[in-house]
């Protein structure tokens, strides 16, 4: 653990304080045990922490509670068959928090069979936060909006400003979606989280596709825009006018531009466009779409132009976004 965190601190050239306080409790409170009989080191970080929940993402799992008075994710390996892709996910998240995209990690322990991660944990991910902005007084709604869409334009021009001087490292599209943004409610500052390799490319792999450079802040505001059901988009009409998708305008204005991308990464039958092409392709327009024409028409673009708004499915859950 302090191998790693001295690592950290040499790469930022910054003392990570609260990392080694919490190494210090970890390894005094009897955090770090050592079973006599089999030799096995065990990590008993819930002996420390208070109280939280606990959830799973592709690779892990995640619990959440305080150690010493500081709100804190821990996050491990699911089993020893996601090992690898937690390990993947680890490294990006890593670099992500060095360049102030997400969250900041605190510890890591490297133990095989008993690795962890400790993070800086956030008030809300942003769908949750949208759903209780709309227990909030209508007048009210429009302006939590723009504060949103400020905050998601800073996190964006943060991403676009690594890969625009690390074009080679994986920029994390296919997952990125509300549910995988954190806020803080007091400063609206937002972060990226869960940063599944399987759901990344590199920009400049992407350049290759698109045979031009990858205008990044675009691609995101696109992926983002697009990431939840039409269901969702009516439910956020009052928070995003008119249409409840995001970044919606800002992509109108630049139709032509967004088009092109579109065009240019429809070919890509992989993973890399995750969201786009689960959250959308069943019911948005009736029947069965590539992600690629659910833009398109959502654009005004191909056969005769469809609204969002125009375009529903009111029988699309709640949960499927």
């Amino acid at each position: 653990m302090k191998r790693l965190l001295r690592s950290q601190e040499a790469r930022t050239g910054r003392r990570n304080v609260t990392g080694r306080r919490m190494i210090n409790t970890i390894l005094r409170g009897g955090g770090l045990i050592v079973d006599t009989r089999s030799g096995n080191i065990c990590i008993k970080l819930d002996q420390m922490m208070k109280a939280g929940r606990s959830m799973t993402s592709s690779h892990g799992r995640i619990f959440t509670g305080r150690l010493n008075a500081i709100p804190v994710i821990v996050k491990m390996p699911l089993s020893e068959k996601a090992i690898t892709g937690w390990k993947d996910e680890v490294s990006i998240t890593n670099r992500m928090s060095e360049a102030g995209i997400a969250p900041e990690v605190y510890v890591q322990s490297p133990i095989p069979g008993h690795e962890f991660v400790i993070m800086q944990r956030y008030d809300w991910d942003l769908f949750t936060h949208m759903l209780r902005t709309l227990d909030l007084p209508e007048h009210k709604h429009r302006e939590e909006g723009n504060r949103v869409k400020e905050g998601l334009r800073d996190l964006i021009a943060r991403i676009a400003k690594y890969h625009e001087n690390n074009p080679e490292k994986s920029l994390c599209i296919g997952d990125f979606r509300m549910e995988n943004i954190v806020i803080n409610t007091f400063k609206y500052e937002m972060k990226q989280i869960d940063f599944d390799s399987r759901f990344c490319a590199a920009p400049e792999t992407l350049n290759e596709q698109l045979g031009a450079k990858l205008d990044v802040e675009l691609l995101m505001m696109l992926c983002l825009t697009f990431s939840y059901s039409q269901f969702n988009a009516e439910g956020l009409a009052g928070v995003f006018p008119p249409h409840g998708r995001v970044f919606l305008d800002e992509l109108l204005a630049r139709k032509k531009d967004v088009l092109a991308l579109v065009d240019a990464l429809e070919p890509l039958e992989s993973s890399t466009m995750k969201n786009l092409r689960n959250l959308l392709l069943e019911g948005t327009f009736g029947k069965r779409r590539s992600w690629a024409d659910v833009v398109r028409r959502s654009m005004g673009a191909r056969d005769s132009p469809v609204s969002v708004v125009d375009a529903s499915d009111s029988s699309t859950p709640d949960s499927e976004r």
